[in-house]
C-alpha cells in the first residue's frame, strides 16, 4: 500500500484516472469556487459502474480527512470512489461550518461533479461522516433520502444549542435571536424522512465533547417514525477522539444497500405510495417538487396515492407543488392538493 500510495498522481482536471483525485467545483449556493479531495481505485474502469462514498469531515479538519482516516485503502480494497469536499459556512470557514446551506451544497455538487465525470452506480451512493460530519451525514440524509442509498453518522450532534463561541457567530446568533437558524441544522428535526433511508448511528459512551445522548434522542425521534430504525451502535467506554470505527467497518454497514425501485416498478429511485416528508428549503424529494410560502419555516408534504391512480397531496406552508409523473410507476389519474397550492403536474412521456 505504501508504494501505491507513493505513485498516486494528485489531478486537478483531468478525470477517469485512478490515484488521488484534487478538483474543483463550484457551489450551486453561493456560487464560489471551492475544493475536493478523494480516491479512485486502480481497478477502476469506465466500463464498470461504481459506487461512490461521500464523507463529510469532521470540525478542525479539512477535505484531506478521507486519506488520512484510512479511507482509500478501504476504496482501493473494496473498489469505490470516496470524496471528500472542502466545506464551507455561512460566516465560518469549513473547520466550523457546522452543517450550513453553503456546507451542504458542497457535498452535493462534489458529488454531482463525480456523477459527471466517472462512472457512478448511481443506486449505491452513501454519505458518511463523524462529529460534525456526522452531524452534516444525518441531515444531508434526511433531507435527501431520494439520493443516497444509505447514510452513516458517528458522534454528530443532531439537536443544536446555544453552546456559544463559534458556533454562535456561524449561526448568525444565539437560538433565541435565530431559532429557525438552529432548527434548519437539526438533524432530529427531520427523522420523519428516515423511514425512507436506512440510517446508521455511532458513538463513544465516554464522549465528553459530543454527549451521547444526542445519539440516544436522535434515534428515539427515528423509531417515531421508523420502527425498523437500527439501534445506535455504542462504543462502550469509546471517547470522541479515538480511532473509533475505522473505514471498513463503516463500507461493510453501508455496502449492501441500494437505492432501486421494486423489480418491475418504471422509476429511478426507491418508490412509496404514502410519503410523509419534512425539509427547509425548496426543492424535489422523489416525486414531488415544492416551494415554500414562508422561507423562515418548514416546509411538510404528505402524499398518498391510491389504486386507482389518484394522488392526494396535503402540506403545510407550501406556495407551489409539482409533481413528476416519470418518477411514479403507475398512471396517476387525478391529483389534489389544498387550496391556495399552485399545481404543476409533469406527465411521464410518452413510450415509443
Amino acid at each position: 500500500m505504501k508504494k501505491l500510495f507513493s505513485a498516486m498522481a494528485v489531478l486537478a482536471t483531468t478525470a477517469l484516472a485512478a490515484g488521488e483525485l484534487e478538483f474543483t467545483y463550484t457551489n450551486s449556493y453561493d456560487g464560489s469556487e471551492q475544493l475536493a479531495l478523494g480516491y479512485v481505485p486502480q481497478s477502476y474502469s469506465p466500463e464498470q459502474a461504481v459506487p461512490l462514498v461521500l464523507l463529510a469531515h469532521s470540525a478542525g479538519c479539512d477535505r484531506t480527512q478521507a486519506r488520512n482516516l484510512g479511507y482509500y485503502e478501504t476504496a482501493e480494497k473494496e473498489n469505490f470512489i470516496v470524496v471528500c469536499p472542502e466545506l464551507h459556512g455561512e460566516y465560518n470557514p469549513g473547520q466550523t461550518s457546522f452543517a450550513a446551506l453553503p456546507a451542504q451544497y458542497d457535498m452535493l455538487d462534489a458529488m454531482h461533479y463525480m456523477l459527471e465525470h466517472y462512472n457512478i452506480d448511481r443506486t449505491r451512493i452513501y454519505v458518511d461522516g463523524r462529529s460534525m460530519g456526522g452531524m452534516m451525514a444525518a441531515l444531508l440524509g434526511l433531507k435527501h433520502p431520494d439520493k443516497f442509498a444509505a447514510v452513516m453518522a458517528g458522534q454528530g450532534i443532531y439537536e443544536m444549542k446555544d453552546w456559544g463561541g463559534d458556533w454562535v457567530r456561524e449561526f448568525g446568533g444565539t437560538i433565541e435571536e435565530k431559532p429557525f437558524a438552529y432548527a434548519r441544522r437539526s438533524a432530529i428535526n427531520f427523522a420523519r424522512n428516515g423511514r425512507y433511508l436506512p440510517v446508521f448511528l455511532w458513538h463513544g459512551t465516554n464522549d465528553t465533547w459530543v454527549p451521547v445522548e444526542q445519539a440516544d434522542n436522535f434515534f428515539d425521534e427515528l423509531k417515531k417514525f421508523n420502527k425498523y430504525q437500527t439501534p445506535v451502535f455504542y462504543r462502550v467506554a469509546s471517547s470522541h477522539c479515538e480511532m473509533n470505527y475505522p473505514p471498513q467497518w463503516i463500507y461493510d454497514q453501508l455496502k449492501t444497500y441500494q437505492n432501486v425501485p421494486e423489480n418491475g416498478f418504471d422509476c429511478s429511485t426507491r418508490f412509496f405510495r404514502e410519503l410523509d416528508l419534512i425539509t427547509d428549503e425548496d426543492g424535489e424529494i422523489f416525486y414531488l417538487g415544492f416551494k415554500k410560502a414562508n422561507p423562515d419555516e418548514f416546509i411538510e408534504l404528505q402524499a398518498v396515492l391510491d389504486d386507482e391512480g389518484a394522488l392526494v397531496i396535503r402540506s403545510v406552508n407550501a406556495a407551489e407543488i409539482t409533481v413528476n409523473e416519470a418518477e411514479i410507476p403507475f398512471p396517476v389519474t387525478s391529483v389534489t392538493v389544498d387550496p391556495g397550492v399552485k399545481l404543476q403536474r409533469l406527465p411521464r412521456p410518452a413510450r415509443k
